[in-house]
């Protein structure tokens, strides 16, 4: 093959630095994790495969550097870009490797957390590319959401990705939030939380084989506190759920005679524990202490939506978090799980602060 030459390589040479030395050959390391993440990806070529590997691991010891920084010249670059471009090289058999390298990493734990979050991916500069992208809510920009779901030791240790999803919102049904009380479930996107938690359990059962299956706690922000999630999670008996709570539920049962919503029922009882915590600064207000006030309660609630008239009553657990003196604001937690008996709760509701603080940090350890 002749070498390139006249404005094209130029054009090439330019997408790296100048100069750019060549790449340092991956370390053993490096190349471990690049085949137990990677090794398993189903690309339709096992060629394909090995260079996925090898891309993996090259970018893995340069993390913070661009692709043609990281690859060290322009045949490596565009071998790598010549991945990316593969029509066989689907996302879907990436991130499938990736999460059952994950499940493996579980085996013979006791405990994992399963964190569930949305992030929002916006291209600015891709306004060639917006009718393929959907949409920010409060910004015109091209976008993809990804909603991740991350396995996570009782130590705050990520051991990896457990599901993985992408989609982007119908241009079309922009403005049409109003109805979505009308929709089915399964047709919502607030659904992502009930298949983060299926496919979660799935790949974990997959790959117990004969070893320990971990019970998984699965841990979600205020979006999660949603019926079917819960439901979704009784019908499960080897895992539980932390949920910020968002709405102020109707009880049913016996409690229904003294207390009409979940709140006044849990702020009557007495308290289980008492927190100082630290509260940094924020604005002109200064950094403080504060005397934290905790209880909880088995509620039951009995839901009375027009819109939803199969949905049956629910058993859980919330507990409650409020300053002394009481503030207006408090943190309040749904949990499908025992906060009296159950240790694995109670050390869930620790890492359900720190790994939230890491989340919008964007600090995993």
């Amino acid at each position: 093959m002749r070498p390139t030459t006249g404005p094209d390589a130029q054009t090439k040479r330019s997408a790296c630095s100048e100069p750019q030395p060549a790449a340092a050959p991956a370390t053993r390391s490096a190349w471990d994790w690049a085949s137990e993440q990677f090794g398993a990806a189903r690309l339709g070529d096992e060629r394909l495969t090995r260079r996925l590997v090898q891309v993996a691991a090259t970018c893995a010891q340069r993390p913070s550097d661009s692709l043609p920084q990281a690859t060290g010249n322009w045949a490596a670059t565009k071998g790598a870009y010549r991945l990316i471009e593969n029509p066989r090289v689907q996302a879907e058999a990436i991130l499938h490797s990736t999460c059952q390298a994950t499940a493996r990493r579980c085996r013979g734990r006791e405990t994992i957390l399963s964190l569930q979050d949305t992030t929002t991916l916006t291209f600015p500069t891709a306004r060639a590319a917006a009718a393929d992208l959907g949409y920010v809510s409060d910004l015109d920009l091209p976008a993809l959401e990804m909603h991740s779901t991350l396995a996570v030791r009782e130590n705050g240790v990520a051991l990896g990705l457990l599901d993985v999803q992408i989609w982007a919102r119908d241009r079309d049904e922009r403005g049409k939030a109003r109805l979505r009380k009308k929709r089915p479930f399964a047709e919502k996107e607030s659904a992502k939380w009930y298949k983060g938690i299926v496919a979660a359990e799935r790949i974990l059962d997959q790959a117990a084989l004969d070893e320990q299956r971990p019970r998984c706690i699965h841990v979600m922000d205020r979006e999660g506190d949603i019926h079917e999630v819960f439901v979704a999670l009784d019908e499960r008996p080897n895992c539980g759920a932390v949920v910020r709570a968002k709405h102020n539920r109707r009880i049913g049962g016996e409690q229904a005679g003294d207390f009409e919503r979940a709140n006044a029922l849990v702020r009557r009882q007495a308290p289980v524990a008492t927190r100082i915590v630290n509260v940094p600064r924020k604005g002109n207000r200064p950094a403080r202490q504060a005397a934290v006030a905790v209880r909880c309660g088995e509620v039951e609630l009995a839901p009375r939506d027009p819109y939803h008239p199969r949905r049956q009553p629910l058993t859980l657990w919330l507990r409650s978090a409020r300053t002394r003196p009481a503030a207006r604001r408090r943190a309040a937690l749904l949990a499908a799980v025992d906060h009296r008996t159950d240790p694995h709760a109670r050390r869930s509701l620790a890492h359900c602060r720190h790994l939230r603080n890491a989340l919008e940090n964007r600090r995993l350890p």
